[in-house]
Protein backbone atom coordinates (compact mmCIF):
# COMPACT_ATOMS: atom_id res chain seq x y z
CA UNK A 1 0.00 0.00 0.00
CA UNK A 2 1.21 3.48 -0.73
CA UNK A 3 0.08 6.16 1.24
CA UNK A 4 -2.99 8.56 0.84
CA UNK A 5 -4.61 4.92 -0.13
CA UNK A 6 -7.63 3.08 1.35
CA UNK A 7 -8.55 -0.50 0.24
CA UNK A 8 -11.85 -0.86 -1.83
CA UNK A 9 -12.72 -4.44 -1.24
CA UNK A 10 -15.34 -4.57 -3.97
CA UNK A 11 -13.08 -3.25 -6.41
CA UNK A 12 -9.98 -5.50 -4.77
CA UNK A 13 -7.44 -2.40 -4.93
CA UNK A 14 -5.92 0.68 -3.34
CA UNK A 15 -7.68 3.86 -4.22
CA UNK A 16 -6.71 7.21 -3.49
CA UNK A 17 -7.90 7.81 0.25
CA UNK A 18 -9.87 10.99 -0.35
CA UNK A 19 -13.16 11.93 2.22
CA UNK A 20 -15.72 10.67 0.25
CA UNK A 21 -13.49 7.53 -0.53
CA UNK A 22 -13.43 7.21 3.72
CA UNK A 23 -17.46 7.43 3.64
CA UNK A 24 -17.96 5.00 0.92
CA UNK A 25 -15.80 2.31 2.40
CA UNK A 26 -17.50 3.07 5.61
CA UNK A 27 -20.98 2.34 3.69
CA UNK A 28 -19.94 -0.71 2.25
CA UNK A 29 -18.99 -2.07 5.57
CA UNK A 30 -22.23 -1.19 7.11
CA UNK A 31 -24.19 -2.63 3.64
CA UNK A 32 -22.64 -5.66 4.12
CA UNK A 33 -22.85 -6.01 8.23
CA UNK A 34 -25.55 -4.51 9.41
CA UNK A 35 -28.28 -4.55 6.24
CA UNK A 36 -26.51 -8.16 5.43
CA UNK A 37 -25.47 -7.10 1.77
CA UNK A 38 -23.59 -9.97 0.57
CA UNK A 39 -20.47 -8.59 -1.11
CA UNK A 40 -20.34 -10.24 -4.09
CA UNK A 41 -23.95 -8.43 -5.02
CA UNK A 42 -22.00 -4.72 -4.45
CA UNK A 43 -20.43 -2.60 -7.02
CA UNK A 44 -18.51 0.52 -6.76
CA UNK A 45 -17.74 3.20 -8.96
CA UNK A 46 -20.21 2.24 -11.40
CA UNK A 47 -19.88 3.84 -15.15
CA UNK A 48 -22.67 5.07 -16.38
CA UNK A 49 -23.11 6.96 -19.63
CA UNK A 50 -26.76 8.78 -19.96
CA UNK A 51 -27.99 10.88 -22.13
CA UNK A 52 -28.54 10.59 -26.25
CA UNK A 53 -26.41 9.48 -28.86
CA UNK A 54 -23.79 12.92 -29.42
CA UNK A 55 -24.49 14.24 -26.15
CA UNK A 56 -24.12 11.52 -23.84
CA UNK A 57 -22.09 12.17 -20.81
CA UNK A 58 -19.93 9.86 -18.36
CA UNK A 59 -21.07 9.58 -14.30
CA UNK A 60 -20.09 6.60 -11.83
CA UNK A 61 -22.65 5.79 -9.35
CA UNK A 62 -20.87 4.95 -5.73
CA UNK A 63 -22.54 1.81 -5.03
CA UNK A 64 -25.00 -0.28 -6.89
CA UNK A 65 -26.13 -3.48 -5.17
CA UNK A 66 -27.91 -6.16 -7.14
CA UNK A 67 -30.24 -9.14 -6.50
CA UNK A 68 -29.30 -12.65 -7.70
CA UNK A 69 -30.47 -12.10 -11.24
CA UNK A 70 -27.64 -8.92 -11.43
CA UNK A 71 -30.95 -6.66 -11.48
CA UNK A 72 -30.31 -3.44 -9.76
CA UNK A 73 -31.90 -2.98 -6.00
CA UNK A 74 -30.37 -0.20 -4.46
CA UNK A 75 -28.07 2.74 -5.74
CA UNK A 76 -26.40 4.49 -3.47
CA UNK A 77 -24.82 8.20 -3.65
CA UNK A 78 -21.77 9.12 -1.34
CA UNK A 79 -20.79 12.46 -0.76
CA UNK A 80 -17.61 13.80 2.07
CA UNK A 81 -18.36 13.85 5.64
CA UNK A 82 -19.90 17.19 6.96
CA UNK A 83 -21.22 17.69 3.27
CA UNK A 84 -25.20 18.65 2.90
CA UNK A 85 -27.58 16.29 1.48
CA UNK A 86 -29.74 18.42 -0.51
CA UNK A 87 -32.07 18.84 -3.47
CA UNK A 88 -28.31 18.40 -5.77
CA UNK A 89 -27.19 15.45 -4.13
CA UNK A 90 -31.14 14.22 -4.77
CA UNK A 91 -31.07 15.25 -8.23
CA UNK A 92 -27.97 13.59 -9.07
CA UNK A 93 -29.11 10.33 -7.66
CA UNK A 94 -32.27 10.52 -9.53
CA UNK A 95 -30.55 10.64 -12.73
CA UNK A 96 -28.38 8.51 -12.19
CA UNK A 97 -31.65 6.21 -11.32
CA UNK A 98 -33.28 7.43 -14.81
CA UNK A 99 -30.55 5.11 -16.38
CA UNK A 100 -30.39 2.21 -13.37
CA UNK A 101 -34.22 1.97 -12.26
CA UNK A 102 -33.44 0.39 -8.81
CA UNK A 103 -36.07 0.54 -6.47
CA UNK A 104 -34.11 1.67 -3.59
CA UNK A 105 -31.94 4.81 -3.15
CA UNK A 106 -29.53 5.94 -0.53
CA UNK A 107 -27.68 9.26 0.13
CA UNK A 108 -25.17 9.45 2.67
CA UNK A 109 -22.51 11.74 3.74
CA UNK A 110 -21.23 9.65 6.50
CA UNK A 111 -23.13 10.88 9.59
CA UNK A 112 -26.63 11.08 8.13
CA UNK A 113 -27.87 9.11 5.30
CA UNK A 114 -31.88 9.23 3.61
CA UNK A 115 -32.96 6.04 2.53
CA UNK A 116 -36.07 5.91 -0.34
CA UNK A 117 -38.23 3.42 -1.72
CA UNK A 118 -39.78 4.12 -5.74
CA UNK A 119 -43.50 3.03 -5.10
CA UNK A 120 -46.15 3.39 -7.74
CA UNK A 121 -43.67 5.96 -9.98
CA UNK A 122 -42.92 8.03 -6.31
CA UNK A 123 -40.46 7.98 -4.09
CA UNK A 124 -41.32 7.21 -0.58
CA UNK A 125 -38.99 7.98 2.05
CA UNK A 126 -38.35 5.04 5.04
CA UNK A 127 -38.18 5.47 8.94
CA UNK A 128 -35.29 3.20 8.46
CA UNK A 129 -32.23 1.34 6.08
CA UNK A 130 -33.72 -1.96 4.96
CA UNK A 131 -32.16 -5.28 5.21
CA UNK A 132 -31.07 -7.45 1.80
CA UNK A 133 -33.48 -9.54 2.24
CA UNK A 134 -36.17 -6.81 2.36
CA UNK A 135 -35.00 -5.44 -0.48
CA UNK A 136 -35.25 -8.63 -2.07
CA UNK A 137 -38.49 -9.20 -0.98
CA UNK A 138 -40.29 -5.75 -2.20
CA UNK A 139 -38.61 -5.68 -5.60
Amino acid sequence: MADGQIWDCLRKKWVANTAEEQVRQSFIAYLHKILQVPLLRMSSEVFLQIGKTGFKKDYRADIVIYDDFHEVLMLVECKRCGQKLNSSVLEQILTYNMYLNAKYIAITNGRESIFCYLDKGRYQYLKKAPLYSEMLENR
